[in-house]
Parts: C-alpha cells; sequence; structure tokens
C-alpha cells in the first residue's frame, strides 16, 4: 500500500517513490552502483598511499608525495557496504511414528481460576499445521501457555502423544536475564555446543560477530526474535509451537522463515495476524470469535 519508501544504509537515508517492488528494483541497482563506487575509491586510495609510501622519504619527489597527502585527506571516503543477507532457519524433525498428536478436550484456560473461553476442543494430526486465529485480546497466547503447562488449567483435558518433541517460541521474548549476550544465551540453552559453532549457527540466522556479543537488550525486536528461532534450531522436535513469530521481523526474515516452515516435516501451531502469511502455511484453522 506504501508509494514511498524510505530507506536506511550505509549511513545514509534515502527516499524511493513506488510500492514495494518497485523500491526492491530501484534498491538493488543502486546497491550495485554503491559497491562498484566503493570499490573503485579504495582501488584509488590505495593507488594514492602506495605512491605517499614510495615517494615520500625522496628528496626529489616529496612535495608530490606531500600533494597527493592532502589530495587524499580531502576525499570523502564512503562507507564500506553493509548488506543484510537473507537468514537461513532450519527446524530438525524427529520422527513420528503415529498420526496422533494432540488432543485437546473441554479446555478451559484464564487466569484465578476464571475462565476466559467457553471449553475448547480439537485434535492435531502428526502434519496438521494449524492457524489459531482471532483478534487481540480474546486469549490465543492464553491457549498455548496452558498447553505448555505455564498456566494451569481450569478445566477439561489436553494430552499430548507420548513421543512428542515440542519446540515453543513465546510471544514476549522473554530471556533469563537481558543483559546476556546472544552467544551467552546459546551457551545457557545448549551447554555442548562450541563457542566456534554458537557463532556460526548466530550468523545463518544474520546475528553477525558484533552482534552476538551485544547485550541482548541493545539488540532491536527482530534480532531477538533471530536469537530465539537459533536456539529452536539446535532441537530436533515434532511439533512447533509459535507465538507472533513474524511480529518484529524484516521481510527478508520472515520469507526465510515461511520457507524453514513449509519444509519442515512436523506440525506446527502459529499465531498470526498475518492473513496471507498463515494462509500459505497452514493446513488447518481454529477460529476464535467474541
Amino acid at each position: 500500500v506504501c508509494k514511498i519508501i524510505v530507506n536506511i544504509e550505509n549511513g545514509m537515508i534515502k527516499k524511493y517513490w513506488g510500492n514495494y517492488d518497485e523500491f526492491m528494483l530501484q534498491h538493488e541497482q543502486n546497491a550495485k552502483q554503491y559497491a562498484e563506487s566503493y570499490e573503485r575509491q579504495q582501488r584509488e586510495i590505495k593507488k594514492m598511499e602506495d605512491y605517499i609510501a614510495r615517494n615520500k622519504a625522496r628528496a626529489a619527489t616529496a612535495g608530490m608525495a606531500n600533494s597527493r597527502k592532502k589530495m587524499l585527506d580531502r576525499i570523502d571516503v564512503m562507507q564500506k557496504p553493509i548488506s543484510f543477507e537473507k537468514p537461513t532457519f532450519s527446524f530438525p524433525y524427529t520422527l513420528l511414528v503415529t498420526k496422533h498428536l494432540l488432543e485437546v478436550k473441554n479446555l478451559q484456560v484464564g487466569y484465578d481460576g476464571k475462565a476466559i473461553l467457553p471449553p475448547i476442543s480439537f485434535e492435531m494430526e502428526s502434519t496438521t499445521k494449524l492457524w489459531l486465529r482471532g483478534t487481540n485480546g480474546l486469549g490465543k497466547t492464553t491457549i498455548l501457555k496452558t498447553i505448555m503447562k505455564r498456566l494451569p488449567a481450569i478445566g477439561g483435558s489436553f494430552n499430548f502423544n507420548i513421543n512428542s518433541k515440542i519446540n515453543y517460541i513465546e510471544q514476549d521474548l522473554a530471556f533469563p536475564s537481558r543483559e546476556i549476550n546472544a552467544m551467552s544465551y546459546m551457551s545457557m540453552r545448549h551447554p555442548k555446543m562450541s563457542q566456534k559453532e554458537a557463532r556460526t549457527q548466530l550468523a545463518k540466522v544474520g546475528i553477525r560477530s558484533d552482534m552476538a556479543t551485544k547485550s541482548l537488550s541493545t539488540l532491536s525486536g527482530g534480532e531477538q526474535v533471530r536469537v530465539k528461532l537459533c536456539s529452536l534450531m539446535q532441537t530436533p522436535s515434532n511439533l512447533l509451537i509459535l507465538d507472533e513469530p513474524t511480529n518484529h521481523l524484516d521481510t527478508l526474515s520472515k520469507e526465510a522463515l515461511a520457507e524453514a516452515l513449509d519444509a519442515y516435516d512436523g506440525a506446527y501451531i502459529l499465531v498470526s495476524h498475518e492473513p496471507k502469511y498463515a494462509e500459505a502455511l497452514c493446513n488447518d484453522i481454529f477460529d476464535l470469535e467474541k
């Protein structure tokens, strides 16, 4: 729906006219031109530096070397292009030999003993991709927290297959401490993982080495989500429970997550307010309505 896009990149703010597809075409051309200009300038700088180094000590050429040095000092040096590469997500699958995965029967969820929804019943098989749909405040997160035993059930029951292996990402991005960094978080969650492997895995999801050692509180919401997803990628599962995983993600990251979910052999429950995104991924819908 947008007709003007303002892009922040390489220390510059640039305005693009047109919709997102037109922006991508223009941006790709501009990025290529910027990279070529940067390389050209770097070659010129290197050439001048070599000339100065060779000639500054000789009396006959010291004047020319000094002149080149002044020219070099006046150059407005371009920043090295920083490109955000599309992250790679993948969720390892552990086989569930039976079709039955989850049965929810007359489940009542809520707080302080008071139900916020009528009794809920649904079933999931080993290949069900369920979209839990509804407007804000109806209780989607409460349902997930209840079946994950983060909240007590008020009534009814839910039963997972005994061989189910569940990976869960919460909406609120809770960490043990927001002052730890991504490397520390990976070490806490996966103590057998080496520092080198942790860096490699974080790099796959776009958390570069400089970001991996910064306090989580200084990372953006999207970067924090990618750290969480990186941790999920280290443990095989046959059921993913994803509460608004795309909330903070940029376009490329959302595309990468969709590709990973599409390739996942297990089941998942997805809470999402993006209809096109969820419809493309899910084969079943559970609607919550007032």
